[in-house]
């Protein structure tokens, strides 16, 4: 859990040259931004791209890089099931953008156009190239990490490269920012039933995006805390990276004060209680 950036990159090219000419600009634009680590392209096909048989085989960012590189297809006759579909051509790139945030990678991919399920053939909808993947920046605003300065310069870079992206030509690029930053898929009503979600223009605000990673630093640490309490009873533990901020007890009384958490505090709270009589019993 923790404010990240959700993007899906998709490109109307058919050509493996053409794609390959699309990352490596992609790649320059990120060595443009002010981020730690740009690594080289990675290219690959056959058995090198299947999550499945690579497992134990390759370090844990290509092994994140290939669980990332596949899609997921609905079941036609069933839409509660889904399939993973492995891609056939892999071209991408790794960016480490500071201390303390998620990697986040960025290429495209080609997949199959049908598969095979019980016997029946499934149009996969993957044509041209494709990449879905997410980027988690929030604990980049650890003090110890370099602060609300660093979050920042890493979320910022990460967003100001997909625009960048988005310029590309035959690129379309959708964001989904759960910093606010840029844009943003979110309900402006969530006390209805059943709310309507749908894409807002980023604010593009500095300010802004370092007042809601307070916002989301303060929720998590109560969160945490209340989790920690109940666990607690039950002679487990829990951790999170929240829990490493050396100001996380201010963070979780300020947390604590947030109206729209005291369901889940006073429930939490409650099951806290019901462990500790369990055990006292």
């Amino acid at each position: 859990m923790g404010l990240t950036i959700h993007y899906d990159l998709t490109s109307r090219t058919r050509s493996p040259e053409k794609a390959k000419g699309l990352v490596e600009k992609m790649r320059q634009l990120a060595l443009d931004l002010p981020v730690e680590e740009v690594s080289d392209i990675i290219t690959l096909e056959g058995e090198q791209r299947d999550v499945e048989l690579q497992r134990g085989k390759v370090d844990e960012p290509l092994f994140w890089l290939l669980i990332q590189s596949s899609q997921h297809v609905k079941c036609p006759w069933n839409p509660n099931v889904s399939r993973n579909v492995n891609p056939t051509r892999l071209i991408a790139f790794n960016i480490f953008p500071g201390p303390g945030s998620e990697p986040a990678n960025i290429g495209l991919c080609q997949y199959r156009k049908e598969i095979e399920w019980e016997d029946r053939k499934v149009r996969t909808g993957l044509g041209g190239w494709h990449w879905s993947s997410f980027c988690k920046t929030q604990y980049a605003s650890n003090p110890q990490c370099g602060g609300v300065a660093n979050f920042l310069r890493c979320h910022i870079s990460i967003i100001t490269l997909l625009d960048r992206i988005a310029k590309l030509p035959t690129m379309t690029v959708e964001i989904n920012d759960e910093g606010n930053y840029g844009p943003s898929n979110f309900t402006d009503d969530p006390s209805v039933p059943k709310p309507h979600y749908y894409l807002h223009e980023g604010k593009y605000d500095p300010k802004a995006l370092a007042e809601e990673v307070g916002e989301w630093n303060s929720m998590i640490a109560a969160q945490f805390g209340a989790l920690s309490d109940m666990l607690s009873g039950s002679g487990m533990e829990g951790s999170s990276p929240i829990h490493d901020f050396p100001n996380f007890e201010q963070l979780e009384f300020r947390g604590a004060q947030q109206e729209h958490l005291q369901p889940f505090l006073r429930g939490m709270a409650k099951l806290a209680e019901q462990e500790r009589a369990k055990h006292e019993a």
